[in-house]
């Protein structure tokens, strides 16, 4: 049982771990499969645990709903230590298919599934170094090697190689090649949307990094903005549109009501910004009680839970078979953008950029021309010129949309979130997740030297980025 337990929990880390002679010789084997299953499912499984962290962790850490349950603690920053597997351990298994994906085509030749296996390599390793900082990169993924122990790469070395493999990606896409094995479900073979993708999430993880002056972001977005192509529109978001057909469904559609809804309620720290502004994406968000939606604080006492009375919940909607989930959007690079053109990177207008990201926003949630219009015409919506405003917004659009808006406010500490005394983790909203705890034996040296460089295996370590 104890040689089950050490294969089982090491098996995310590892590629084709069975790298017996037996295995090789198997028509089956993976050398022999086209990228077109592979990318299919690594985007299917990825976009499904991206909706998953956001129901899970990142609407309750980024303080846009709390949970009227006295089991699930996370809005006040309680977290379990097997919190950290869900995140961990799933992730690193898709990115076993991603890295077969890579690599199968790298030997057959097929460049846009190669290109796209960096894309989607890039945006899972981001959120796994988001989450918990340093983590396996160089020495992961390769079982195949017998490598079974990695070690844990800096944040920065880890920033470093995603954003050059990302370079060399938007260079491998070619519109004569096509995605000829299908698996494309976020553009149907669309090649030049994906180099929009991969250029938009070259700004992202810039962005991201940009306080790190090794990395010379500023000069690197204006030469992207200046030279490649980006999203520019609300149609060319990384989004998968779910038919609702057979397996190709939400994967909440199985969920019951008062698992999945009935126990969130909107967060007054978000839905008190909404209301103020009239922000008609609440109708998109949360259900109303008689027109009205009133919030429950993140982080309250759980005496106090039942003093809030007709609370607004997460719209159940969310769990209709063709709800879509979300990479990354268009609203999501202009507000980005809006943020590069107010601190001078990019030659552009701030205001332009940031309104382009309210009307696509508004479009991605079903909002009305006239009624987007109207809204940005609001007294607190009207551009002011500030980082504070773009960050609001860009914070409001980021509904279930993964860890975005817990990952963007330890970078910006923006907008102003509510702390209260019952929460954990000293009051202090989290700047990572500790590392699933079998590391401790599984792992042991490398889990020890990596604890040791970062300062503590704890949620009050910050990373590279954010210093």
């Amino acid at each position: 049982m104890k040689q089950l337990f050490v294969l089982c929990c090491l098996l995310p880390l590892l590629s084709g771990c069975f790298d017996f002679e037996e295995v090789n010789d198997n028509p089956n084997n993976i050398k022999d499969v086209d990228p077109g299953g592979l990318l299919g499912a690594a985007i299917y499984d990825g976009v499904h645990r991206n909706l998953y962290n956001s129901h899970r962790f990142g609407m309750y850490l980024g303080q846009q709903v709390t949970n009227t349950s006295l089991i699930n603690e996370i809005h006040r920053y309680i977290i379990s230590p097997a919190e950290s597997n869900r995140i961990y351990d799933y992730l690193y298994r898709i990115l076993n298919d991603v890295e077969d994906i890579i690599n199968n085509s790298k030997e057959n030749n097929y460049p846009n599934y190669e290109a796209a296996g960096y894309v989607l390599k890039a945006w899972m390793f981001s959120i796994l170094t988001d989450t918990f900082g340093d983590v396996p990169y160089s020495e992961a993924l390769k079982g195949k090697d017998k490598d079974f122990m990695p070690k844990f790469d800096t944040q920065e070395a880890i920033y470093t190689d995603l954003l050059k493999n990302l370079d060399y990606a938007s260079t491998l896409f070619d519109e004569a090649n096509g995605f000829q094995f299908g698996g494309d479900y976020l553009y149907n073979g669309d090649v030049v949307k994906w180099q929009k993708f991969c250029n938009s999430l070259r700004i992202k993880l810039l962005m991201r990094c940009s306080k790190r002056s090794e990395i010379n972001a500023p000069e690197r977005i204006a030469l992207i903005y200046q030279n490649e192509p980006l999203f520019s529109s609300y149609e060319d978001g990384a989004v998968l549109h779910y038919t609702g057909d057979g397996a190709f469904r939400n994967p909440f559609t199985t969920s019951n009501s008062d698992n999945f809804e009935a126990r969130l309620a909107a967060s007054t720290t978000f839905i008190d910004v909404m209301n103020y502004n009239l922000d008609p994406r609440r109708y998109a968000y949360f259900t109303d009680v008689s027109g009205e939606f009133n919030g429950l604080p993140s982080g309250v006492d759980p005496e106090e839970v039942s003093s809030h009375p007709r609370l607004a919940r997460l719209r159940p909607e969310f769990r209709d078979p063709q709800c879509k989930g979300s990479i990354l959007t268009h609203a999501e690079l202009e507000f980005f953008l809006a943020e590069a053109a107010l601190k001078g990177w990019i030659s552009a207008s701030a205001e332009t950029h940031y309104e382009a990201g309210i009307r696509s926003s508004m479009k991605y949630w079903g909002v009305t021309d006239s009624d987007t219009e109207q809204f940005l015409l609001r007294e607190k919506v009207i551009f002011d010129g500030t980082l504070y405003q773009i960050f609001e917004q860009k914070w409001i659009d980021s509904y279930f949309n993964g860890m975005e808006t817990w990952i963007e406010y330890r970078r910006n500490r923006m907008p102003e979130f509510n702390f209260t005394g019952h929460m954990g983790n000293g009051g202090q909203t989290p700047t990572r997740f500790i590392y699933p705890t079998y590391l401790q034996s599984l792992n042991a040296d490398n889990y020890e030297e990596v604890v040791e460089r970062i300062g503590g295996d704890n949620m009050q370590t910050v990373c590279w980025w954010e210093k």
